[in-house]
């Protein structure tokens, strides 16, 4: 994998001699790395369930969260775009995909079709359109991410149709493998929406999924939806909330749903030191996406810090509680967790 990164980097950066031909592509890259340390003293050295935890994964100990290449062509009118990532992040995000698909994070190829305002088409693998929180964590307030977003699809497989009403609305339709898969686990196939308004100070989301996610199960459906809204209270003071509900049709007979509601606030002191804070709660209570039945609360405070264009500190401290045990310890597993996060991404 480093081989094939170093092997990119030099072919798209080949065009900083004065004679060489620009480059299609814009390139960016960055690195991201942190340290976690659990009050709980986790003997398995896991502050989290597996399939979970997408960052801070490990107590106690500096970890490489991810290692990203971006390669971006714009759709003029045909453009590309992949990101090559590894790490423990994307580890725990594609766990359950085949080798091959372990470092792609994004693969799609796009066309903007001369149709009214443009109607961009785009397929292959790409970032779930749903909820506030993004998988890099210097995209973020803060530095780990929350319950609604470790519970809902991160990325998903197929062909994305997007249309911009106005320079405020837009829409899109998908049809996607299903939750989280590339794979697809099933025959069905899942249909996605997204409805977003966004003005000068804040923006409104409304987003689902729909469609048969049991593995080998194309009769039972699950349904999906989550509402997203931020706000720019001042130039300094920026919140944000988000709603998630979802069913899921059952083998045996009957309907199990999951809710969960989150909201967040970032206060930037100057372009140098901000102040965020998130708090949620995540109800599931027949372990429909979740790891056991439970309802989850979570607080966190992120001191984020941005010494140069290029690199961003954050400084965080996390709270959960669970109405189960399920945090590991040294000894019985605790319904509680503390965990203080230092994260360092450095980009280009």
């Amino acid at each position: 994998m480093l081989a094939l990164v170093s092997t990119l980097i030099a072919a798209l950066t080949v065009s900083a001699s004065p004679d060489a031909p620009a480059s299609p592509f814009d390139v960016h890259g960055w690195v991201d790395a942190s340290w976690a340390y659990n009050v709980n003293g986790p003997s398995s050295g896991s502050n989290f369930e597996p399939g979970l935890g997408s960052t801070a994964k490990r107590s106690d100990t500096f970890q490489l969260e991810t290692a990203t290449l971006d390669l971006v062509r714009a759709p003029d009118p045909v453009g590309a775009h992949l990101t090559l990532s590894f790490g423990d992040a994307m580890d725990v995000m594609r766990a359950a995909e085949p080798t091959v698909w372990q470092y792609v994070y994004q693969a799609t190829l796009s066309w903007n079709a001369p149709i009214g305002r443009g109607l961009l088409i785009e397929a292959g693998i790409y970032p779930c359109q749903s909820g506030f929180e993004g998988f890099f964590s210097k995209d973020d307030w803060n530095y780990t991410r929350g319950w609604l977003a470790e519970l809902s699809p991160y990325y998903q497989a197929g062909v994305k149709v997007t249309y911009a009403f106005s320079d405020s609305l837009s829409a899109q339709l998908q049809l996607i493998n299903g939750w989280s898969v590339i794979a697809d686990n099933n025959t069905a196939k899942t249909l996605a929406t997204a409805l977003t308004w966004s003005g000068s100070r804040g923006s409104l989301g409304f987003n689902t999924l729909i469609g048969p996610e049991l593995a080998g199960d194309d009769s039972h459906w699950r349904f999906f939806g989550d509402v997203v809204g931020t706000l720019a209270v001042t130039g300094a003071l920026s919140l944000a909330t988000e709603l998630d509900a979802g069913l899921q049709q059952q083998p045996v007979g009957g309907t199990g749903g999951w809710q969960g509601a989150a909201l967040y606030a970032r206060y930037a002191f100057d372009s140098h030191v901000a102040l965020a804070a998130r708090g949620e709660l995540f109800h599931d209570p027949e372990a429909i996406v979740g790891p056991v039945g439970q309802t989850l609360g979570e607080g966190t405070l992120t001191l984020e810090l941005r010494p140069d264009p290029h690199l961003i500190f954050k400084l965080e401290g996390r709270y959960d509680h669970s109405t189960t045990a399920l945090f590991d310890a040294n000894g019985p597993p605790r319904r509680q967790e503390l965990l203080a996060v230092a994260g360092a991404v450095a980009q280009f």
